[in-house]
């Protein structure tokens, strides 16, 4: 008899909700009837485009299959479709025809067979608003708490997109997370009046805001003022992420209110912002986001809170790096630093950190559990075991590493990529006993680039660094 037989309802639930991938799901709602009607609900509640064929097939077309239209089930649905540059331009519009008519059918069958949809998001930049979710009836989802659109939003009817936004997706007190993307259109971006409407009606429809997101194009004319105006009228009580995109001279306007009404943020992203943030604006905020070039928009005591942060590197001199050490310095509650790259090059035309600013900063982070960064190996700077010494003598607490390495010589690389798969290299991080996880990914100028996964674990009474995945 199937052990699984056994066990409640409950304990069923708990096994299925700790599956990692859609196929252990599917396993275990092949292991007998009972199986099939308690595990296959989980199989279908987060999907993403491969399965909309599926979602798309009426009722009627499932026979002989007679049990609840796997639309039924649906919670989360991820659809992410961008122009298969391989194909013909007819195989392209074969697919993009089949693409829209599949989505029409998959949602009026999740609103006509459940209706459970809280989470959906929509990434198709080669499509209006319009054209995407003009002919589905969205007021069905009174669940959807959760909306994420890249979609163009093309001023020729930008009537109409208002109309659909509102009456489809804002008019419910549901609604907590919302992410727009009106940049997408770069050879002919939304005037800034277009754009004021959309902020003007997202305020008057979604007053339970947690999370908000939007992307802001670079305006026609030099003013912004409209914008401004718009957002800093704005009220979210309940906000508490923030994310706005917008080109770096694009919104150089006073919207300081804005900040200063939503002082319950704790998460904020901004990535080209060069005026100060207020010094009264998030006293909450426990993680920040931007470039490093406008590292200084934030102040010193607005630092001193954060547990997160992520910068974006766009600067050439090593000096201004190991300068905001300081600032590290004075983060006693940091807990989880990325230091990424924004198409930035340092002055030896290689990209990512070196030796020794990596091995400058680390000692001002001491009680980090998660770090990211991108290094570049010198041929006169050392070896990666000087990265792992550096990183052991200063980072105790460290649980998640990820490291993404440059490396110009191919001898060398070769090397280390044989001592890592050798569990050779490693051995030097194994007396870091919070390290759970190291992701490496490297890039050579061999054909050896790729990405090396691997967990700590005890062997023995001895950790060891074994590799998850090549």
């Amino acid at each position: 008899m199937n052990f699984l037989e056994r066990f409640p309802v409950e304990i069923c639930g708990l096994i299925a909700e700790s599956c990692e991938t859609p196929h252990e799901l599917s396993l275990l709602s092949q292991q007998s009837k009972r199986c099939y009607e308690i595990f296959n609900p989980f199989l279908y509640r987060t999907l993403d485009i491969a399965a909309l064929p599926t979602l798309a097939t009426s009722q009627e077309s499932r026979i002989p299959l007679n049990g609840l239209h796997p639309a039924s089930f649906v919670r989360e649905l991820g659809l992410i479709y961008h122009v298969d540059v391989d194909q013909s331009e007819e195989q392209q519009s074969n697919s993009l025809n089949s693409f829209r008519q599949d989505f029409v059918r998959a949602m009026a069958n999740i609103s006509s067979h459940g209706s459970g949809l809280r989470i959906f998001r929509l990434d198709c930049p080669i499509l209006s608003f319009s054209e995407m979710l003009g002919n589905v009836n969205l007021s069905m989802f009174t669940r959807l708490c959760d909306v994420t659109i890249r979609c163009e939003f093309p001023k020729e009817n930008i009537s109409v997109c208002l109309v659909i936004l509102v009456q489809s997706y804002m008019r419910r007190a549901s609604l907590t997370c919302l992410e727009l993307d009106l940049a997408l259109q770069d050879y002919s971006p939304l005037k800034p009046v277009y754009i004021a409407q959309v902020l003007q009606q997202i305020g008057e429809t979604c007053p339970n805001l947690t999370k908000f997101s939007i992307n802001i194009p670079y305006p026609e004319s030099s003013s912004a003022a409209q914008i401004t105006s718009v957002l800093n009228s704005l009220r979210f009580p309940k906000l508490r992420i923030l994310d706005i995109g917008y080109p770096a001279s694009g919104l150089d306007a006073d919207w300081d209110e804005f900040l200063l009404n939503h002082r319950k943020v704790e998460s904020f992203r901004c990535i080209y912002h060069p005026r100060p943030l207020p010094t009264s604006a998030f006293p909450f905020l426990r993680s920040f986001e931007g470039l490093f070039y406008y590292r200084n928009s934030l102040s010193l005591e607005a630092y001193h809170r954060l547990t997160t942060l992520v910068l974006h590197l766009d600067t050439e001199r090593d000096e201004e790096l190991v300068e905001f050490g300081n600032t590290l310095k004075e983060m006693r509650h940091l807990q989880s630093l990325t230091i990424s790259e924004d198409s930035w090059t340092d002055e030896w035309d290689r990209r990512g950190l070196t030796l020794y600013v990596f091995k400058t900063l680390l000692p001002t982070c001491p009680n980090l559990i998660y770090l990211e960064c991108f290094c570049h190996l010198y041929p006169d700077d050392g070896s990666m075991d000087d990265f792992y010494q550096s990183i052991k003598e200063n980072l105790r607490h460290i649980e998640h590493l990820k490291l993404t390495i440059y490396n110009d010589l191919p001898g060398s690389s070769l090397l280390h990529v044989m001592d890592i798969k050798n569990d050779q290299t490693m051995s030097t991080l194994t007396c870091l006993h919070s390290l759970r996880a190291i992701e490496l990914n490297m890039f050579f100028e061999n054909s050896l680039n790729g990405v090396l996964l691997f967990n700590m674990i005890e062997k023995n009474g001895l950790r060891e660094a074994v590799i998850e995945e090549a």
